[in-house]
Order: C-alpha cells, then structure tokens, then sequence
C-alpha cells in the first residue's frame, strides 16, 4: 500500500461477509500493515473458530480484508483500505460500487 506513514502500524483483520456486511465478525487478525513499508504478511493456519486456514477453505470463504486506521478509540472504526475475498470477491457485477460497513469492535 502506498501513502502510508512511518513508525504507524495499521490494523488488519479478515472479517466473515463482504465489505459490506455491517458489524462483521473477526475471522483471524494479520499481522498489522507496517507504515514504513505499506506491507504485511501473515502465515494463517487457522481461524478464529479453529477452522483449518488451507487454500481449499479460503478460496469457498466469503470474507473480506479491511485495513484500519487504528486499533483503539473512534479511529478503529475508520477503515483505510478494504477488498472482498473468496467468493464475496466473485459476487459482485464487475464495475458495481459496495459501501464499507463498520466492523464489530470488541
């Protein structure tokens, strides 16, 4: 990701649902974007609910990423970047619009 800041680390998580569905349960956390490189990477083996993370599992997940601005206070709420996964991201009609819903805070 471009645009980042440097010593920031933001917030991301994959959430159950699209983009769109509102109050959508944490389905793992990734390791947090590093704002000095616009990058992260996370080796998931598995989800919240113990589900085995294999290919075969996400690729029939309907889920989302979404990048935070924060992880605590209003700004948790604020979601910087986003993108469907799985088969939420084969759901839409190629060029339609989705708005970002708010995630389920803890």
């Amino acid at each position: 990701m471009t645009g980042t800041l440097g010593e920031v680390n933001y917030p991301m998580h994959l959430h159950l649902g699209d983009l769109a569905t509102s109050g959508a349960s944490v389905a793992a956390l990734l390791t947090p974007l590093a704002g000095k490189t616009g990058k992260s990477e996370t080796i998931l083996t598995h989800l919240a609910d113990e589900t085995q993370a294999t290919y075969s599992n996400l690729i029939k997940l309907s889920a989302c990423i979404k990048i935070h601005l924060s992880d605590t206070g209003p700004e948790k709420d604020i979601v910087i970047a986003a993108g469907n996964v799985g088969v939420a991201a084969f759901a839409l009609n190629k060029g339609s619009r989705l708005g970002v819903a708010t995630c389920q805070s803890n």
